[in-house]
């Protein structure tokens, strides 16, 4: 399959041992057993038929080849594209590419967000009490720096920014997960 611009990857984890995936996965959903229901720990972003565009944890944003976690033994990927239907043409208009495009290449080098990450987690923990869970949801996006990013947040943002398309309305920059992502009306399976 020819990858395009835009296209988003997700990556589920099915080693129970790795912690960062573990955590992620059990923070942004209630499922009792993740690594059963392809849950995504991770997204990147497609930059061209070569390339992805993630932020990691200690390298922030960075590009990479696009076959890099096709050689995790570990690892589940799956790719999911803007559904035809909210686009006009029925595709990225050579403008909206090259925006997105220039606006992924300028955040090379640019940080993760370690704050949000772990407020996230933070709140996490309350998921079990729903109100107090939706309370620290609400207090807790001031943590957001505007100049960091994890992986959900640059794929939103990236949507966001450059096409004005809120990838997951009831979701913020501050909260979206790669589960909230995975499950967006406007993104298909590709």
């Amino acid at each position: 399959m020819k990858h395009k611009i835009g296209d988003v990857l997700f990556v589920h984890c099915t080693n129970p041992l790795s912690l960062v995936s573990t955590a992620v996965m059990l923070a942004t959903t209630n499922k009792i057993n993740p690594f059963k229901n392809r849950v995504p720990y991770h997204c990147c972003i497609c930059l061209d038929q070569y390339t992805i565009i993630e932020s990691v944890w200690g390298k922030g944003i960075r590009k990479v080849s696009i076959n890099h976690y096709d050689r995790q033994l570990d690892m589940i990927t799956w790719w999911k594209r803007m559904d035809t239907q909210f686009w006009p043409d029925g595709s990225l208009a050579e403008l909206h590419e090259d925006r997105l495009r220039e606006w992924l290449l300028e955040r090379i080098g640019q940080p993760y967000d370690k704050w949000q990450i772990l407020s996230i987690a933070f709140r996490s923990i309350f998921r079990i009490i729903p109100p107090l869970y939706r309370f620290l949801k609400n207090r807790t996006s001031w943590l957001d720096r505007r100049f960091k990013f994890i992986c959900s947040e640059l794929v939103y943002r990236a949507y966001g920014e450059n096409l004005h398309i809120d990838l997951f309305p009831s979701a913020n920059a501050s909260t979206i997960s790669p589960h909230d992502l995975n499950r967006s009306e406007y993104l298909m399976d590709c």
